[in-house]
């Protein structure tokens, strides 16, 4: 039996409006199979939010402003490496873009990409990740 902890992370969605269309930002690991929003996991004495700028600008070189927190996401994972069982709540915002050419500064991703929010819907590897994208879908059409 693994020994259980608690893992805290934040991402966001970032999103820019081209014409009439909402776009988000979505990256890709495991060879393209995986597309992801960003996010990562607080460093010591960070906020939720400054995490979730920070983990943007690491994962896709774009530089976003907070709008909205949209959502908490739970779920539990096993670290075989550490022999962990690990509690995840990943803390999700809604983020305007403001400025940065995509780069990305972290050395799992491989692709960085603007999607139209209904393609990233349906491209996202992660059914939490899918709810958070309808949840954005949903504020940014209230705006």
């Amino acid at each position: 039996m693994y020994k259980t902890m608690p893992e805290i992370s934040a991402g966001a969605v970032l999103y820019t409006k081209i014409v009439d269309r909402f776009k988000v930002i979505l990256y890709s690991r495991k060879k393209g199979t995986q597309w992801c929003l960003p996010k990562g996991k607080l460093e010591k004495g960070e906020t939720r939010e400054d995490a979730a700028i920070r983990e943007v600008k690491e994962e896709t070189g774009l530089e976003g402003e907070i709008i909205e927190h949209l959502k908490d996401v739970y779920y539990t994972y096993i670290d075989s490496r550490r022999k962990l069982q690990l509690n995840k709540t990943v803390h999700y915002f809604l983020m305007k873009y403001i400025q940065g050419l995509i780069c990305a500064d972290d050395a799992g991703v491989e692709d960085v990409v603007w999607f139209d929010i209904e393609e990233a819907i349906e491209k996202v590897a992660f059914d939490n990740e899918k709810q958070t994208l309808r949840r954005a879908q949903s504020v940014l059409k209230q705006s």
